[in-house]
């Protein structure tokens, strides 16, 4: 609703002609390689689910590919910025680089589980500076700004939102279980990354992702609460509605006493509700509804989602009490998959396009888990899943 200005640049028509090559390059590529991540991540769902019915010793061949996926949303980051308008050069310096940040993930961790927890933190960390940063890397790459489909424009979208919360949240589950001996620090850390993550999102000047500040608040409190052993009550889940709808607020109203040139999105509806009343709530609630019943019926992220889901239900029932004793085995993991699930649910709902970040969200918890399973039923058979396999013992 705001009106145009104009302000004098020192850009030149060079200059605005190659940001619209490299814009339109980057929507020309986002297609086949967000879907082509898409199916292969659902396919490999599928293999690994047949194998484990069938052929359990082939499934420790999917292991790697397990890790390569959840490194691609880290290494599509990079890829962007690089000057290369050429497809078939740009998705072999993809590879390069992906085969590069996998082969330096194994090198420095001695087994999966902690080059899943490296993963994890490098994708968290290379995205909160992205952030803060005015998100540089995630203008360019597939996975972040759409300027020619209206997606995304500042802050942080909701792909790599979900992503972000995913890492964030599983990584924080194995840390916890690598620092056993260390716990209460580790704890003290793991409560100061959701906060400075939270902030993050939150904030008008960085993130200013509303919905992903609800999100975040939302599934780091229920998460933080399970990693310290508490059991979720009613009680618990109204003192969080709470705080939520309080923070939140608070956020809002902030934003909305700012000068209007620097008022964000959910400052503006702020000001647009005092003005206009519950009528402008009710366009916006509209609008959004509108844009997740659109997304959910078309984009394939809604089969990542669901597929993600269908496999770890069929998990926590075949192979019989596997899914069981690897969630006892492994505590602070089972709690951020719970603290995960909490997340793809929340961003569904408090965000427009929610269904892209629940997907993006649940892939690593999802691959984790799966991955945990293969573990459990190699040693079960007297197999092993990784040359190196050790368990995740404290340090």
């Amino acid at each position: 609703g705001r009106s145009w200005s104009l302000q004098p640049d020192s850009l030149g028509l060079n200059d605005l002609q190659s940001l619209a090559q490299h814009i339109y390059f980057t929507a020309m590529m986002r297609t086949p390689l967000v879907k082509g991540y898409a199916i292969t991540y659902l396919v490999t769902l599928g293999l690994i689910l047949l194998c484990l019915f069938w052929k359990p010793g082939w499934a420790a061949r999917l292991a790697p590919l397990l890790l390569t996926l959840q490194a691609v949303p880290l290494v599509w980051l990079p890829i962007g910025r690089l000057p290369v308008m050429n497809a078939p050069l740009c998705i072999v310096l993809f590879l390069i680089l992906l085969v590069s940040v996998i082969t330096v993930t194994q090198r420095l961790a001695r087994n999966n589980l902690d080059r899943i927890l490296l993963l994890c933190l490098a994708t968290v960390l290379l995205l909160l500076v992205d952030t803060i940063f005015g998100s540089p890397l995630q203008k360019s790459a597939v996975l972040g700004y759409d300027p020619m489909d209206g997606a995304r424009f500042y802050g942080i979208g909701n792909e790599y939102m979900g992503v972000l919360l995913g890492a964030i949240i599983m990584g924080s589950g194995l840390l916890l279980e690598r620092l056993e001996r260390h716990r209460r620090e580790a704890l003290f850390g793991v409560g100061i990354l959701f906060l400075l993550t939270a902030t993050v999102l939150g904030a008008p000047q960085l993130g200013s992702k509303f919905g992903g500040l609800l999100t975040a608040l939302t599934a780091f409190g229920y998460t933080f609460a399970r990693f310290y052993g508490v059991k979720i009550h009613w009680r618990h889940l109204a003192v969080g509605a709470l705080i939520l709808v309080l923070g939140g607020s608070g956020v809002a109203v902030a934003d909305s006493l700012r000068p209007p040139d620097l008022r964000s999105h959910f400052g503006l509806l702020v000001t647009a509700i005092i003005s206009r009343g519950g009528i402008a709530l009710q366009e916006i609630a509209g609008r959004k509804l509108a844009m997740n019943y659109r997304l959910i019926k078309y984009t394939i992220w809604t089969r990542v989602y669901l597929g993600s889901l269908l496999t770890l239900g069929v998990l926590c029932y075949r192979p019989a009490g596997i899914f069981g004793r690897v969630l006892k085995r492994y505590p602070a993991v089972a709690a951020g998959l719970e603290g995960s699930l909490v997340a793809a649910l929340a961003a569904l709902i408090c965000n427009d396009a929610g269904i892209v970040a629940a997907s993006t969200a649940i892939i690593f918890p999802a691959a984790t888990l799966i991955y945990l399973v293969m573990k459990e039923k190699s040693a079960l058979d007297g197999e092993t899943l990784e040359d190196n396999t050790e368990e995740l013992l404290p340090a």
